[in-house]
């Protein structure tokens, strides 16, 4: 388990390996940032608790990481998977709560800003390219939805 990175080289190189599961990547739009998703349910059998948080790293300018921080602490109940980044630094998080499914948009304090409710779980999000930049793409149940959001992506 682990985050890797993909060199200029063609080698990989893992990045990020303390944590179990990680699930869904995001780096912030001046590339400073990394985010990452956990979301393991825990294994009783081995003593390991549930861990479904993001977290957040120092990115620097050769794609090494840092000082790993708590981001946004969820409940052992659900957790994060697929996510993006708008233009403005805002975090796009498909959660998968089956009580209150959607996507949950955070800014850059990790404070909740919006919320897109949907009827299935969701299990990816991301924005379109060119003219479609400010359309969200998301995955959920067996369904593909396309959704026009004020903001702009910036893959």
């Amino acid at each position: 388990f682990g985050v890797y990175r993909l060199n200029t080289d063609g080698s990989v190189e893992l990045i990020v390996e303390d944590l179990l599961n990680p699930n869904g990547i995001a780096i912030s739009p001046d590339e400073d940032k990394l985010y990452v998703g956990c979301n393991f349910e825990g294994d009783s059998e081995k003593g390991l608790l549930p861990n479904t948080d993001i977290f957040i790293y120092d990115l620097d300018e050769n794609g090494e990481v840092s000082n790993r921080e708590l981001f946004i602490d969820y409940s052992d109940e659900y957790g994060p998977d697929g996510m993006t980044v708008d233009k403005d630094g805002n975090l796009y998080i498909a959660l998968r709560d089956e009580s209150n499914p959607g996507i949950y948009i955070y800014d850059k304090k990790a404070e909740q800003i919006d919320k897109i409710s949907l009827p299935e779980v969701p299990s990816n999000v991301t924005f379109g390219n060119g003219s479609d930049k400010n359309y969200l793409f998301i995955t959920a149940g067996g369904s593909l939805y396309k959704i026009k959001v004020l903001s702009e992506g910036i893959n």
